[in-house]
């Protein structure tokens, strides 16, 4: 369900009157949907067999954007939503963007688990490697 939702509800954004911006936030904003698209694409090419849109433990990969964080996909996504947000300079852009930031985080956690069960050497990995922002979180 949270994978549903969170797929769709960023989609909702568009219901929201776009504003226009300075070209320095045009600028910001093209370039963080520009990188967080990057980013997923990089991401499902890593990947490759073992994407998934419900949670499967096909293969535990740690290389490539792994390496940085465990969840990059999702940290791409949530860059191109932001950069999209600014677009939409409105409270309701705002909210929609943290409700769908927070209906991920579920996800992630479902995610993590599956793979914890699957792979004992999950939890290794986990310890050294960031959630979605790289030495962050």
């Amino acid at each position: 369900m949270a994978g549903a939702v969170g797929f769709l509800l960023p989609s909702f954004i568009v219901a929201v009157p776009a504003v226009e911006l300075s070209p320095s936030t045009k600028i910001v904003s093209v370039g963080l949907v520009l990188l967080g698209t990057l980013v997923s694409i990089a991401a499902t090419i890593w990947l490759g067999r073992s994407f998934s849109i419900l949670p499967q433990a096909r293969a535990l990969v740690t290389e490539g954007p792994y390496r940085l964080v465990r969840h990059p996909l999702y940290a791409g996504e949530l860059l191109a939503l932001i950069g999209i947000m600014f677009r939409y300079q409105q409270p309701w852009a705002l909210c929609l963007t943290l409700l769908s930031i927070a209906i991920q985080l579920p996800r992630m956690n479902f995610e993590e688990r599956v793979l914890e069960e699957t792979f004992p050497s999950y939890k290794e990995y986990a310890s050294r490697t960031a959630r979605l922002i790289p030495g962050v979180y």
